[in-house]
């Protein structure tokens, strides 16, 4: 729906709730509020986001699919590439930008990231979300039930101002592509498995010029919390915020770090911040190539069961993304 044409609630879908902070028509005036008033259940909802900015975090728990759509008036200029074209430099974004930045500190005062940092997490809990956020994790009852098996997001940035110019904090676990992370200041199973995050066909920002000066190569693409960290960057643009090596270890004086498990990789990237030779040299980023890719390439090849089987993909817009 193009951004100047504010619904009416008799013009809305069924299922379908209104956000904007401005208009009178809205149902709600920010996102989350929209969405802890949904019922905790398999019934189906859309959240329209009119254009602006929010500054608050997303928190989904409902088990049904959930869409949050925001508005735009360009979302495909000439019927071709899309506004937020990832393959650009260019200030083309999305009009519905969502803004988190509040840091969390540990017992001596250095700021950490994990499930209280993160601009949008998707979980059955509460707690099941801070799960893994931390050296030794998160205890979650084993009764604890699936979270939202439905979970699309369009035409809406996400920015994370609360990092410690780290990129990876703001990424959810599982699979964003032709999305946005902007840059400020694995699991263990019983079955061999690819939980982790990957980011394809993205762009990764600083949140605006005057950031991006001032932490031009600085912003590692993300650190292990421990040593089954796995994540992949692949054909997506990066900035110069980006530090040259790419990832780096959780601290000197401990790592997390192991080459056997642990995976922090890139795959033809682009962009100013895309150093191939430097991550490569750095003994902590792998940089694959056309054959150690294939793994992990698409959502077909991560997306698996609670049991290891595969799972599925039916859900996935595949005008948006083929898997």
């Amino acid at each position: 729906m193009p951004a100047q044409d504010l619904p009416s609630p008799g013009r809305l879908s069924p299922g379908t709730l209104f956000v904007s902070a401005t208009s009178p028509l809205a149902n709600h005036t920010t996102i989350q509020s929209a969405i802890a008033s949904l019922p905790h259940d398999a019934t189906a909802h859309t959240i329209l986001i009119a254009p602006g900015t929010y500054i608050e975090q997303l928190n989904v728990t409902r088990p049904g699919p959930l869409t949050l759509l925001g508005q735009t008036n360009a979302p495909f200029p000439n019927g071709s590439a899309p506004y937020a074209d990832v393959h650009s430099d260019t200030d083309h974004a999305n009009e519905v930008t969502v803004v988190w930045s509040r840091a969390n500190a540990d017992s001596t005062g250095k700021i950490t990231d994990n499930a209280v940092t993160s601009v949008l997490t998707v979980a059955p809990t509460w707690e099941a979300a801070l799960t893994g956020t931390g050296p030794t994790g998160y205890p979650v009852s084993p009764s604890t039930p699936p979270g939202s098996r439905d979970f699309r997001l369009y035409n809406v940035d996400l920015r994370n101002l609360a990092s410690d110019r780290s990129v990876g904090p703001a990424l959810a676990l599982g699979w964003a592509t032709r999305a946005l992370v902007s840059t400020a200041a694995g699991t263990n199973t019983t079955f061999p498995n690819k939980y982790g995050a990957y980011i394809s066909s993205s762009r990764v920002i600083a949140a605006n010029s005057t950031i991006g000066a001032a932490i031009e190569g600085q912003c590692p693409l993300g650190r292990p919390w421990n040593a089954l960290h796995r994540s992949v960057f692949m054909n997506s643009y990066l900035d110069a915020s980006i530090l040259p090596a790419g990832y780096i270890q959780w601290q000197d004086t401990d790592p997390r770090f192991d080459a056997a498990t642990t995976l922090e990789a890139v795959y033809r990237n682009q962009g100013p911040g895309y150093d191939e030779a430097a991550m490569g040299g750095s003994n902590v980023t792998t940089v694959l190539n056309d054959t150690s890719v294939e793994p992990y390439a698409s959502p077909r090849d991560v997306f698996m069961g609670w049991e290891g089987e595969p799972d599925d993909l039916s859900w996935i817009d595949n005008r948006v993304l083929r898997v």
